[in-house]
């Protein structure tokens, strides 16, 4: 029994030493190759020979020398490299081992680029002097690229490494063909194994043999394979137009749904004037404006309810819609690219039909009808304002005359609308910041101001304002209202405080400052617009901040004009683009009518948004900035008219408390309906 144990014991350590002998000897063989050929037998062999010990070896026992060389050599890799490995692999930092590994790792790395040396001089040498693992790497460089397959390069970089083949066998050979016969790779494509011969020939400087027929080879599979492609796409380009034909004409359709199948459509290139793409377009657009509830706020009689501005017109309104959707998928911008020079070639339509069918006089009547809605409202309240506030009236006045003035010129570096929304895309959240730092700074110094907070304009609307431009209809470089932001303030007092704090701010540089509290617009709307650029902004894009009294926000929220002010906004542009105004260079209260709508404030002094007004949000966040363009001299006969009927108002004797006030305002809103009527 003790006899048979020891004997087991005696061929099971039998079978241990050999299996280490054959262990040490495939190591052996293993370090007589490339470093990036070694096993990891082979690299702790080499690390056992440096006289590291076993404990720090087992560390790197899955250490290839692909893997060290990987590490620690070529483009990208940290300076102190191995010492990087070494952590990676747990030696402690100061470890006495440390110093023999890398010494080890350093003579690895040695060999590795005496070897990649090697093989690169071989490009400076005739082909018939090339060693068997330099034609190798030239094989792998030449087949590996993409000239052929993987599988088939595979193949042929096996078959030559396996038989040692050297550029003198090459080049002593009758043909290549003859070697690759020799290789066994007659197994593989005739046009593989003709575009291999001909590799072959290029390096032994001989004429190619294959070559025009290998190019018409690969002409016949690129035709073949661009009619399939061509047969699929229109297959499926069909297949979505009847799916649009189907959800367009059925009587309940889910919006998303319709939403996918466009965009679908779309990306397999159908164009948003195509005939099925165009109805499902409207159709998506009814279903949108159905679900929102929206119902338009009725017109006075005369020129403002027969005049329909362009976002409104059934043959442009998902035009308008598709846009402002397309904008929603910044940063990516190919629908934007898409859906933008769509628009403006409907609106440049548009606006061409509209002038040759109606003249510039039909665009006055449209603008001083609305301008009679809303002038003696806004003087009766502002008067109010300049009487019971006369020494912080002062104060402002002395404030603003130290800004740049509303001439002065300022450009946006982007002049096309996407370009221009990636900027403001951009800038945003630091405009945001710091517009968000400078009302706490005021409200923590006792300033009674809060802020909205509208979105990014409208591509819609930038493509709009930009047609309608007398002059570069393209040119985006003027729209400096992409990023905006209002304050309400209320009082003067607070107002010249901001003021202040923009100028002594170090985040943010005023370029512009429109006075309309001292020069209204027309409308006689007062507030102050700031232009500034962010100073740690490199594309310097141009954003507004409205600084704005409360007390005409509220004479304003009473006044339920958001179409009103859209149509008048059209018809003054149109006029501008006609040539027969000059616009007074300010913006007017529709543009403060978009604030109110992006931020959610109520139109009708309800102390919360109505479900119309929310709906008529969505509609004005993409219809935001409005351009009053009517004669001074009009203007004037306007206001004076209004006073000169007998205004049931009375004088503009300041209030001596806030019902009085209160039912200063609601005599004015009675007036000016009465009036506009």
């Amino acid at each position: 029994m003790i006899k048979a144990c020891r004997a087991c014991v005696k061929a099971c350590g039998d079978r241990h030493r050999q299996r280490r002998v054959h262990a040490e000897d495939a190591a052996k063989a293993s370090k007589t190759r490339p470093p990036r050929y070694w096993t990891a037998a082979a690299l702790a062999l080499h690390l056992r020979a440096n006289k590291v010990d076993d404990r720090t070896v087992a560390r790197f026992s899955r250490t290839t020398g692909a893997a060290l060389v990987a590490a620690c050599d070529g483009d990208g890799v940290e300076a102190d490299a191995v010492g990087a490995l070494m952590d990676a692999r747990g030696v402690p930092p100061g470890f006495r081992e440390r110093r023999a590994v890398r010494a080890a790792f350093d003579q690895v790395l040695a060999l590795h680029r005496a070897h990649c040396k090697k093989l690169a001089d071989r490009k400076g040498r005739p082909v018939n002097e090339w060693t068997a693992e330099q034609l190798l790497q030239q094989v792998r460089e030449e087949f590996g690229g993409g000239l052929l397959d993987a599988r088939t390069a595979t193949k042929v970089t096996t078959a030559f490494e396996r038989a040692g083949v050297t550029g003198a066998d090459l080049a002593t050979a009758a043909e290549p063909e003859a070697v690759l016969r020799d290789l066994g790779l007659n197994s593989i494509k005739s046009e593989a194994l003709h575009q291999v011969a001909d590799a072959c020939r290029a390096w032994l400087d001989q004429a190619p043999r294959y070559g025009i027929a290998l190019h018409q080879a690969r002409m016949r599979r690129l035709r073949r394979t661009e009619s399939r492609l061509d047969q699929e796409h229109s297959k499926a380009v069909g297949a979505a137009r009847a799916k649009l034909r189907k959800l367009t004409a059925a009587a309940a359709t889910p919006l998303k749904e319709l939403y996918d199948h466009l965009d679908y459509a779309f990306a397999l290139g159908v164009a948003p004037d195509d005939a099925d793409a165009a109805a499902a377009r409207r159709r998506a657009e009814e279903l949108r404006a159905a679900a929102s509830g929206r119902v338009d706020a009725p017109m006075p009689d005369g020129a403002l309810r027969r005049f329909v501005q362009f976002a409104k017109r059934p043959e442009l309104a998902a035009d308008y819609h598709f846009a402002n959707r397309a904008q929603q998928e910044l940063p990516e911008t190919a629908a934007l690219e898409r859906e933008c020079p769509h628009l403006a070639a409907r609106v440049d339509a548009a606006i061409a039909a509209e002038v040759a069918a109606v003249g510039a006089d039909t665009f006055r009547e449209v603008s001083a009808q609305a301008t009679a809605f809303f002038a003696g409202v806004y003087e009766s309240i502002f008067a109010t304002v300049a009487e019971s506030e006369r020494d912080a009236k002062a104060r402002y006045d002395a404030a603003v005359r130290s800004f740049p003035g509303a001439a002065t010129p300022i450009r946006q570096r982007a002049t096309r609308v996407v370009p221009l929304l990636v900027d403001a895309a951009a800038a945003a959240p630091a405009f945001d910041a710091a517009v968000g730092a400078l009302v706490a700074a005021a409200t923590a110094a006792g300033r009674r101001v809060e802020r909205k907070r509208p979105p990014l304009k409208s591509a819609s609307r930038i493509v709009e304002k930009c047609a309608l431009q007398p002059e570069a209809p393209r040119d985006t470089s003027r729209v400096c209202d992409v990023v905006r932001d209002m304050i309400i303030c209320d009082t003067l007092e607070d107002l010249t405080d901001l003021l202040r704090r923009l100028e002594e701010s170090k985040e943010v540089t005023v370029v512009r400052v429109k006075d309309r509290i001292n020069h209204p617009p027309p409308s006689k709307w007062r507030d102050v617009m700031v232009n500034l650029v962010l100073r740690a902004d490199r594309t310097q894009h141009v954003c507004e901040l409205q600084l704005c009294h409360r007390k005409m926000l509220t004479g304003r929220e009473g006044l339920d004009g958001h179409a009103l002010y859209n149509r008048q906004r059209c018809a003054d542009e149109l006029l501008e683009k006609l040539g027969g105004v000059t616009s007074p260079g300010g913006d007017d209260q529709a543009h403060v009518a978009a604030f109110l709508f992006d931020a959610g404030a109520p139109l009708s002094g309800a102390s919360a948004p109505t479900a119309d007004d929310e709906a008529l949000a969505l509609q004005l966040a993409a219809e935001d900035q409005y351009q009053l363009a009517v004669s001074s001299r009009q203007s004037a006969q306007l206001a004076a008219s209004f006073e000169g009927e007998g205004s049931s108002a009375g004088p503009l004797v300041p209030p001596t408390s806030a019902a009085e006030e209160e039912a200063m305002v609601e005599r004015a809103l009675a007036e000016s309906w009465r009036d506009a009527a």
